[in-house]
């Protein structure tokens, strides 16, 4: 369970780190990161991710929930 908590904060700092969070001050994760950047990092990372009860019409969907669906896990992380 260790991954699931320093995973995201990885990628979190990974778009702090390259200028994509140039917010300053004090922000949720949530509300900071890019969420398409964001879910591709935690799938490169090795976060598999999966979304149900998506809008029938995906159009409607937000762009990060299109595309978390091809998000693959590589390998596996055990902790």
């Amino acid at each position: 369970m260790y991954w699931f908590t320093a995973i995201p904060a990885f990628a979190c700092l990974l778009q702090w780190l390259d200028g994509t969070i140039r917010k300053p001050g004090l922000w949720l994760q949530g509300t900071a990161v890019e969420p398409d950047r964001f879910m591709v990092d935690l799938g490169r990372l090795g976060i598999q991710v999966e979304v149900s009860g998506l809008p029938t019409d995906k159009q409607d969907a937000p762009a990060n929930m299109r595309r978390i669906s091809a998000i693959n896990l590589e390998g596996e992380h055990h902790g």
